[in-house]
This record gives C-alpha cells, structure tokens and sequence, in this order.
C-alpha cells in the first residue's frame, strides 16, 4: 500500500543528517498537532533525489521551525505503552516541504521537485 501524507507541523528535534551509497538524507520528527490535545509524531525521511537542492535546505531545518510537508507513508506501526495504552508510529518519505511563516527570500530559494507526488493512495 502507498498512500499519501500531508500537513503542517513542527520539526519535533534536530535533523539527522546521513550519505548512503553517495545520496545524502535528513531524517527529521515532524510533530502534527490534532483536536483534543493530541499529537502525532512522523518519522521523515528525505531523500536528496526527493528534493531538488537538499543541501540548500537543510540549513534550513531545524528544531521548532513549522513546516508543510507532503510524502508517502512507508511504514505505521501500532504498539502498546508501558502504561497499557496503544501507541503508534508513522514513518515516511518527505517529497516536497514549504516552510510556514518564513522569510519570502527564503521560500524563493527552496523549489522542492514535486514531480514524484503521489495524489493518491495505491492499495
């Protein structure tokens, strides 16, 4: 299954930044918030063919900086707490970000490669 995320959410921690094979990623937590006080955590992963000039935004990307962001879920996990409750755990791959309340500059210098979205899901 490949299903589509979108939303607006703040960079939860500093991102973690990797070269695999020659490919440069982030991976950053991106916390979404939702009615009656609830926050969901995803686990974003960007790649450098995902997003045209990764190295430009990556100075970019930093702890409390309010995002949008669209991807691809790649994998949810459900899992029970130490206290009982359920917990889940949402992982995907970022394809495009806009960065909310930004300087005009800024945004200008960042054009993310949407040609990859998917606008739907695939079962």
């Amino acid at each position: 299954m490949s299903c589509i995320i979108s939303g607006v959410g703040r960079i939860g921690a500093e991102p973690e930044f990797k070269v695999i094979n020659g490919i440069d990623l982030a991976n950053i937590s991106i916390a979404v918030s939702a009615p009656k006080d609830i926050t969901f955590w995803i686990r974003g992963t960007i790649w450098d063919y995902k997003i045209s000039s990764l190295s430009k935004v990556l100075g970019y990307l930093t702890k409390g900086k309010q995002i949008h962001f669209s991807g691809s879920i790649t994998n949810v996990r459900v899992y029970k707490r130490n206290n009982g409750e359920l917990g889940s755990s949402t992982e995907a791959t970022i394809h495009s970000i806009n960065f909310v309340n930004s300087n005009r500059n800024e945004l200008e210098e960042l054009k993310p490669d949407q040609a990859s979205i998917k606008e739907h899901c695939e079962f």
